[in-house]
């Protein structure tokens, strides 16, 4: 990924702390033996070249990103089916990043969306099956 720099052995999570999802899979994370890099979107901003790369690994639109569902979306759009350019979705994203209610975690270069917080081990362990882990020593 060129806006992120990773390797297999580093871990990023962009999540938001004001959901539950995000609190649980900073959790899943941080168990980790991995160096890890956080992104908060409760707190920093990314920036448009940042959410185009994350949109683009995934293979989505930027206006995938966003949880069109949730009542907060609702309320502020009317309906789930509003049409704006990736431009104005990056400006919805970076004013209101709770509406990104799934964490994206990038692992070397591969992004994933996190749909639960358990997700993120069978991407973590992904990385090490193989391996001869220590726990497993008899």
């Amino acid at each position: 990924m060129g806006v992120f720099t990773t390797t297999k052995n580093h871990l990023q999570l962009i999540y938001n702390s004001k959901n539950s999802l995000g609190k649980q899979a900073l959790a899943y994370i941080n168990s980790s033996e991995k160096s890890i890099y956080t992104l908060d979107t409760a707190k920093d901003n990314l920036t448009p070249t940042q959410w185009s790369e994350i949109a683009s690994k995934l293979e989505l639109s930027i206006a995938e990103l966003v949880d069109k569902n949730q009542s907060d979306f609702k309320n502020e759009f009317g309906s789930d089916d509003i049409v704006m350019d990736d431009d104005q979705w990056i400006k919805v994203i970076n004013k209101k990043p709770y509406l990104i209610t799934k964490p994206i975690l990038v692992v070397g270069d591969r992004v994933f969306q996190i749909t639960t917080p358990s997700d993120i081990l069978k991407y973590i362990e992904a990385d090490s099956a193989g391996l001869e882990k220590p726990y497993n020593k008899k």
